[in-house]
């Protein structure tokens, strides 16, 4: 993506990487200096919507402002004919989905995942110790998509999410690369709120990240870390608007897919490149669009803590 960027505008691309909680403590920390150095921010929403607002660091993304490419204000290019914002908030864009089938990975030797038809089969005796989690679930960026799914469905709840934690007995590794290498190594069957095993699967390893099918409870689809905000009072408020609008252009939107396998929400290009696991069928709700999701995300944390106690 940023060769593409940069041979077609002859514009430097610098990208400042790391967890959005350290990059908000630093990008105040140069503010209150007087120093503005982004222009502009991707990630997901709970640091946005919880600290970056409030802070009012944020200008909004919309049409006649930011935005002012025909093929981007053009709202008939985009999936359910709209630009998709974080619970409504106008500074909050997302533009790309993920994980519209069951986010489920497995070890390919250790199950048959036409076994899985609900969300409740994973309560069968025969898993309990055979799941982990990539993060412990307490933490607001481990699965929150999926516990929002959980939390709020009529058929599951709370009461499902605690049968799931304790009853089978489920272990937490520290991050996504230590339980893709013991499911990979059959200490586990099922990794849940993503494992990243992509990797392992391409050096022929028995995981598969791709589940096949959805489950009964219904699909969903989430914009996760696709979410882009434009700092206000930006270092380069010319190249801001020139690359916000690049990359919600066709041809940004197609490199994005490419290079990260999660579907735009454009709906006028092709899925080359897209994971199986990513691809939008039918009206799949966009968590992060719901009002409230943070605050209910918030409260699943709380009740998490409740019920398991201090980390």
């Amino acid at each position: 993506m940023q060769p593409i960027f940069e041979d077609q505008f002859n514009i430097k691309w610098v990208n400042s990487t790391g967890s959005s909680s350290a990059q908000f403590g630093r990008t105040m920390a140069e503010r209150e200096a007087g120093r503005y150095t982004l222009d502009i921010w991707g990630g997901g929403t709970n640091t946005s919507i919880n600290r970056l607002l409030p802070a009012e660091v944020l200008d909004p993304i919309e049409i006649d402002g930011l935005l002012i490419l025909p093929e981007v204000t053009d709202l008939s290019n985009w999936y359910q004919e709209k630009l998709h914002y974080a619970e409504g908030h106008v500074e909050l864009l997302s533009y790309s989905n993920g994980d519209t089938f069951p986010k489920i990975e497995f070890n390919t030797d250790l199950l048959d995942p036409t076994e899985i038809r609900s969300w409740k089969d994973l309560l069968d005796p025969k898993y309990k110790g055979m799941i982990v989690i990539a993060g412990d679930p307490r933490d607001p960026g481990v699965g929150g998509a999926d516990k929002f799914f959980f939390y709020t469905h009529p058929d599951l709840g709370i009461d499902y999410i605690t049968a799931l934690l304790f009853d089978q007995e489920i272990a937490f590794m520290p991050n996504a690369a230590s339980a893709a290498d013991r499911l990979a190594r059959g200490v586990y069957s099922i990794c849940l709120f993503g494992c990243d095993t992509g990797g392992l699967e391409s050096l022929g390893l028995p995981v598969s990240e791709n589940f096949p099918h959805r489950l009964i409870e219904g699909s969903y689809a989430n914009a996760s870390f696709g979410t882009i905000y434009a700092m206000n009072t930006p270092r380069n408020p010319n190249a801001q608007k020139l690359w916000m609008n690049w990359w919600l252009s066709r041809e940004g939107q197609a490199a994005m897919q490419s290079a990260t396998g999660r579907q735009s929400l454009r709906a006028d290009i092709p899925l080359d490149g897209v994971s199986p696991r990513n691809i939008r069928v039918g009206d799949e709700t966009i968590l992060e669009s719901v009002e409230g999701y943070q605050a209910t995300v918030s409260e699943i944390i709380e009740v998490l803590n409740e019920i398991m106690g201090p980390r």
